[in-house]
């Protein structure tokens, strides 16, 4: 509970000197003030920061752990905290109109029903206003939209289209097209942003690109970092990086995983891409750490330092340049004719990308009912196009089911997509 207003009712009633109409309008100004109380105490508490009781926010007293430079209003959302409106004296209210021994009055009982039912009803207006979404709406919460980006002409399209939260993978591929250090900067004080590692780090040199990049970023300002395996886990914490925030390649299965994954520091997880909707259930109901869920993307198939293009058709070897330039065209195709896409990074690592598209919108009510805090759109290895379509559509769905009207079927659900979680289709 976040604060306590009391309305003292005798008060009005006495200086209302038994006029009703009086009495109403001095009451409706003093709920007024009581609302901005209110109001003051929840906007004063989210001024706090989780050093300020690292037991309560950081350590999991309060159900969720939280980075030190975290939000701590996270915690007290979508009614997880109380204010409290509270009201002394109804009954000497009813004794200054109607006089002593009133209680068979039926008139007078009637009246200290009405000031109560008023006082409710404002106390449910103010909820709506709190909560951001009409009271009529029974879904407790509202994920927030995060794309992930490599490029900055995919962020602007993702940022134009109304993304919520920037997920930049640092990603560099052969034509060096991924976001520098600088724009990225940028982009942080644009909107919320975190910065993934990539999956693939094999090499000295690549680490210790990677470890000076991470650094500069750092001391840039960026504070909340997500990554791919428990090995990155150890230079993101030795860069005194507070947040970190875990992949879907960490394969958070349960809540057992999830339990590991909190007490080695990661303050954010994003649930396996194999798991199905029952097991999604049983791991939102712990409830003690932010939930992310990849709702649609081109994901890869698998990641591989052995690049297929190189070594069968550019002489690659290890003491050798390569004579093949790495193209995005490049693709291996199966003996039924599926393709799957190529895309190659500045280090030879190659990430060869699932032919179809992963896809659980068409399955975005049932997700919405599990509460969880943020939908993904992977978008690294998608057009500024398609991100820019998809994340307008994924808008318009969740608005239509947050707002418990019927879902329209939206184009994109015809397109040549898996269905993710529910039925293995990733390939």
């Amino acid at each position: 509970n976040l604060g306590v207003v009391t309305v003292n009712l005798p008060r009005i009633a006495l200086e209302s000197g038994g006029d009703k109409e009086k009495f109403w309008q001095i009451f409706n100004e003093r709920m007024n003030i009581a609302e901005d109380a209110l109001v003051y105490r929840v906007e004063r508490t989210k001024e706090a920061t989780p050093a300020n009781a690292p037991i309560l926010y950081q350590y999991g007293a309060f159900g969720k752990r939280l980075g030190k430079y975290d939000q701590v209003d996270q915690l007290f959302r979508h009614r997880r905290a109380t204010v409290s409106l509270g009201y002394i004296g109804l009954y000497e209210v009813a004794t200054v109109f109607y006089g002593p021994n009133w209680e068979h009055n039926p008139e007078a009982k009637q009246f200290t029903i009405d000031i109560i039912k008023d006082m409710k009803a404002r106390v449910e207006e103010c909820l709506s206003v709190l909560d951001e979404i009409p009271p009529q709406i029974r879904f407790p919460h509202t994920p927030t939209l995060t794309v992930q980006v490599r490029t900055a002409a995919q962020a602007e399209a993702a940022l134009a289209a109304g993304a919520e939260e920037l997920n930049v993978l640092l990603l560099d591929s052969h034509t060096r097209d991924g976001l520098t250090d600088a724009e990225v900067l940028v982009l942080a004080e644009r909107c919320p942003l975190l910065v993934s590692l990539p999956p693939l780090i094999k090499t000295p040199e690549e680490e210790a690109h990677l470890t000076a990049r991470l650094q500069a970023l750092h001391d840039g300002g960026i504070t909340r970092f997500m990554v791919a395996n428990i090995g990155q886990i150890k230079l993101v914490d030795d860069l005194g990086i507070d947040f970190m925030a875990g992949d879907y390649q960490l394969n958070l299965t349960n809540d057992l995983t999830a339990a590991a994954l909190s007490q080695i520091g990661l303050s954010r997880q994003t649930i396996s891409i194999e798991m199905d909707h029952a097991r999604m259930q049983e791991l939102s109901a712990i409830g003690t750490i932010p939930l992310e869920l990849v709702i649609y993307g081109r994901l890869p198939a698998m990641n591989t330092r052995c690049c297929p293009m190189g070594n069968s058709v550019g002489a690659r070897e290890t003491d050798q340049p390569c004579t093949r330039p790495c193209v995005r065209k490049d693709y291996a195709l199966e003996r039924d004719g599926r393709r799957y896409a190529l895309v190659g990074d500045r280090f030879c690592n190659v990430y060869i990308l699932n032919d179809r598209t992963y896809s659980l919108l068409g399955h975005l009510k049932e997700i919405a009912a599990l509460s969880l805090d943020y939908w993904r759109i992977a978008g690294e290895f998608m057009t500024p196009q398609e991100i820019s379509d998809i994340v307008q559509e994924t808008r318009a769905l969740r608005a239509q089911i947050l707002s418990e009207s019927d879902a329209q079927a939206l184009h994109i659900f015809q397109t040549n997509t898996t269905d993710g979680h529910f039925v293995k289709g990733v390939r």
